[in-house]
């Protein structure tokens, strides 16, 4: 006590128990909102980031206000900076290419009158350097209860090198369409052509031969028999090449095709050299397919005339198929010489003979006939050995392709 003045202690603050627990409160809230800005900086980094690397711009626009967010990827598409202030729908309208305008505002008229489910519009847009990209706009709406979206987000997929590839590809298959008619036109043509000179000279020759036979030595007959010999397999070789532009050029249209028909027709054109060789033909009874029945028995014709063909001893050949869950496969299986695995691809290339002339006659065009003729009908051709000696030919045709196909019943001996 001083001056007649006293003085007590301080009074100490009363911190009850609800006190701490309202400044641990305010405390998590700091910490919780801390993390949750952070949790959200970095999903926004992160979609930034996929957005840029994908090349995909994001919009996210308010058709009352017209105010749009676009995001830094969708103004690098077009060539600007992240500081652009870009925040209304007339920055995207105004750098729609003149030619896509209209289209692409009626097509956010049409999703805008729920005329379609979903937003979806390709268009061009104009860039900074004043060049254009293709742009595949996608977005969805947030509609009121009657009236218009009253919030539309979406992205822009820049696809310039994907429309540009479509158009050389498109401008690749329209060339080569145009060359192969020209060059089916020009093989037909000048085939004809050719074979006119070429009877002449064989027809002189043999009128030559015929008529003078007696005052020519054996090396002036010997000098015919070539000419006429190397003009018949001219001829032949015209023949197959007209057959092999044919495939495209005079092909029918696709229906049910009885392959027990084919069979028949190709065995019927071939009856002379069946009878010559004394062979041996067991036939199965086959599916339907569908295809170009010209062309189905000129396949079948082909491969039974090489099994005849390609054969030192009596052919014995079999026909039958046989299916799995995803395709229907039909077999030409012959006891001949057989063909070196080596071989197995090159067979079926034009002009490819394994063979000498002497040994074995044609032009090796036959099979590179069949190889565009099941191309042409979606199917594969390919050859293995027969275990027994000799090849077989499969005919392997997508269940797809073939509507009509009925199980084969057992085999039966033609």
């Amino acid at each position: 006590m001083s001056n007649g003045i006293a003085f007590a202690p301080a009074p100490v603050p009363d911190l009850n128990r609800r006190d701490f627990e309202l400044a641990d409160h305010d405390t998590n809230s700091m910490d919780e909102h801390r993390h949750l800005r952070s949790e959200l900086e970095i999903a926004r980094d992160r979609l930034e980031l996929a957005l840029t690397g994908g090349n995909i711009g994001m919009w996210d626009w308010n058709p009352a206000t017209s105010e749009v967010f676009y995001s830094d990827s969708f103004k690098a598409q077009l060539g600007y900076p992240p500081e652009v202030p870009w925040c209304t729908f007339e920055e995207w309208e105004s750098r729609l290419h003149p030619d896509d305008h209209d289209q692409a505002l009626a097509t956010v008229a049409d999703y805008f009158a729920r005329r379609m489910q979903d937003y979806k519009s390709i268009f061009r847009l104009r860039c900074r350097d004043e060049s254009y990209r293709w742009i595949l706009a996608q977005g969805k709406g947030v509609f009121s209860h009657d009236g218009p979206p009253i919030r539309m987000t979406g992205v822009h997929v820049d696809i310039t090198d994907q429309v540009n590839a479509d158009r050389e590809l498109k401008r690749v298959n329209e060339a080569l369409k145009e060359s192969n008619v020209e060059l089916q036109q020009f093989a037909y043509v000048a085939s004809h052509d050719l074979q006119t000179p070429l009877r002449a000279i064989a027809g002189f020759a043999q009128f030559l031969q015929k008529d003078y036979a007696v005052n020519l030595d054996d090396r002036a007959n010997d000098y015919i028999r070539r000419i006429v010999s190397g003009v018949k397999r001219m001829q032949a070789m015209i023949n197959d090449l007209l057959a092999y532009s044919r495939v495209e050029s005079r092909a029918s249209e696709f229906e049910t095709v009885s392959l027990d028909a084919a069979v028949m027709d190709a065995v019927e054109l071939l009856d002379a050299v069946i009878q010559e060789r004394q062979a041996e033909l067991s036939i199965a009874s086959l599916p339907d397919v569908y295809g170009d029945a010209f062309q189905v028995s000129q396949l079948l014709t082909n491969l039974i005339g090489n099994a005849l063909k390609y054969n030192h001893g009596k052919p014995v050949i079999r026909i039958w198929s046989d299916s799995t869950a995803n395709e229907r496969r039909v077999c030409i299986e012959d006891n001949g010489i057989g063909i070196d695995e080596k071989y197995h691809q090159q067979i079926f290339e034009i002009f490819r003979r394994l063979h000498s002339r002497e040994e074995f006659e044609g032009t090796g065009i036959g099979l590179a006939v069949c190889r565009r003729i099941v191309k042409r009908h979606g199917w594969t051709i390919h050859v293995e050995p027969n275990p027994q000696g000799g090849s077989r030919f499969w005919i392997c045709m997508p269940i797809l392709f073939k509507p009509n196909f009925t199980p084969a019943p057992s085999e039966v001996v033609n």
